[in-house]
């Protein structure tokens, strides 16, 4: 007890002591000012940030593509703009690039396609091959394979070339195409399924089959690299064709049908001269510069910028505050817009309202995973028994009498109601937020790899 008071009572010396040094005036304290503070205001901050770019199997004119880089960069966040609020969507700092260029030796690039051959997985072409193959292209895809992304990665990090430093931002250009020990490939990323369904997407879908990658953290739980932290992402022109950036698609000037000409970056063996779209006339050498200058402004904007969230993923924010008022409304008209029910407009109430409630129980249940399903589907309809035999109840007893309402069973039912009421609800906040972040997923995939 003694010893407990003599450390309070020297803790209480300290901190008045502590407190009178801070109190008291200290000599010159006018002349102080904080520049970097501005209440109510913007305080610009600059800084420069050097910036590696790594040539690797080819060797493009660099003051040429140093033309096309950005020079600075100015970071906004994206939310604002998309409300029209470019005065308050800047930050106030603005990034001066300064660009370090290398080529990398042929000893170097001999080990790195050793190593990538090495953990190559041949595997079917894609969709996106096939369908590059169909069109009148400078070659077609053979057996193609797989590469784990994250370790061709980590390759790069545990060996960079010569006098590169990968703690700074470092874009690898990487060229396949030519040498003898060349195979077409693909890039993957693959064993993070979905955490609520299970779906490996990057396993399963041929569009999340990629030619860049870059930016894992040190300690990511599947494929972290330990250590200090390594900025590095590379762009494989001699891989593909893939889905993001076009490559695939060397035919039509528009390829999502909108009528507009769409940008598109090649595959490497593209840039010979054959005629495609608007954008790429002839392939020359200076159109690979311009392409890699805008692969360099894509992945330095998606770097420094925050996502461009599209109206459905706003939707949800806007009516933040009425939703208070309109949860049961809104939640419905979520979870059933997919139903149509205009077929049942012309049918009696009494057989028009129990259809329409199946179909609503059919969309909530298909929601689920099958297991949930099943117990979604025997939990609803025990509930509906127990809210017949209710009625029956209080038929038999006269709809004017209290005593239905004061049994604990009754009590139970109508907080097994409430409850799945509330689940209903969980489950609307969890589909929709589900469906947000697989939007913000591939919106950020895609600013990773095209332009």
């Amino acid at each position: 007890m003694r010893r407990l008071l003599t450390s309070a009572f020297v803790a209480l010396v300290v901190l008045a002591a502590s407190t009178a040094v801070l109190a008291s005036p200290r000599a010159g304290a006018a002349s102080l000012s904080y520049t970097a503070l501005s209440p109510g205001g913007l305080t610009p901050f600059a800084e420069t940030v050097d910036v590696n770019v790594v040539f690797v199997g080819m060797s493009p004119d660099t003051s040429v593509v140093d033309d096309d880089f950005p020079a600075t960069a100015s970071p906004q966040t994206r939310f604002k703009l998309f409300y029209g609020l470019s005065a308050e969507a800047d930050l106030g700092i603005t990034y001066t690039y300064a660009y370090d260029f290398f080529d990398t030796s042929s000893a170097w690039e001999d080990s790195l396609f050793t190593y990538v051959a090495s953990i190559a997985e041949a595997k079917p072409r894609t969709l996106f091959q096939d369908e590059y193959n169909a069109q009148a292209g400078s070659r077609d895809v053979g057996q193609n394979h797989w590469i784990d992304a994250p370790s061709v990665e980590e390759w790069l990090i545990t060996n960079p070339p010569a006098g590169v430093d990968t703690t700074k931002p470092t874009m690898f250009f990487i060229n396949w195409w030519g040498r003898s020990d060349f195979i077409d490939h693909v890039y993957t990323k693959i064993g993070e399924p979905d955490p609520d369904t299970g779906n490996d997407f990057g396993l399963v879908r041929h569009s999340r089959k990629i030619v860049a990658w870059g930016g894992t953290a040190p300690d990511d739980e599947e494929t972290g690299y330990g250590g200090a932290a390594r900025r590095v992402w590379f762009y494989d022109m001699s891989a593909g064709p893939e889905a993001w950036g076009g490559s695939y698609e060397i035919t039509n000037a528009d390829i999502d049908g909108d009528g507009a000409r769409d940008y598109r970056i090649p595959a490497i063996w593209e840039y010979t001269g054959t005629p495609l779209t608007y954008n790429h006339p002839g392939y020359g050498s200076a159109q690979l510069e311009t392409d890699i200058g805008a692969l360099a402004c894509a992945h330095l904007a998606a770097a420094l910028k925050t996502f461009a969230y599209p109206a459905e993923l706003t939707y949800f924010l806007k009516m933040k505050d009425r939703l208070l008022q309109h949860e049961l409304r809104e939640t419905f008209s979520f979870l059933t817009r997919e139903v149509d029910t205009s077929d049942l407009a012309a049918l009696p109430w009494w057989r028009r309202h129990p259809r329409a409630l199946v179909r609503f129980f059919l969309a909530v249940a298909y929601r689920l995973n099958p297991w949930r399903r099943v117990l979604f589907a025997a939990s609803m309809i025990a509930l509906g028994a127990a809210w017949l035999a209710f009625a029956l109840g209080l038929v038999a007893q006269g709809p004017f009498s209290l005593a239905p309402l004061l049994t604990g069973h009754s009590w139970l039912l109508v907080a097994a109601t409430l409850l799945a009421l509330l689940l209903v609800l969980e489950l609307r906040d969890k589909l929709s937020l589900k469906g947000d972040l697989e939007i913000a997923r591939q919106i950020q995939f895609g600013l990773k790899v095209m332009f």
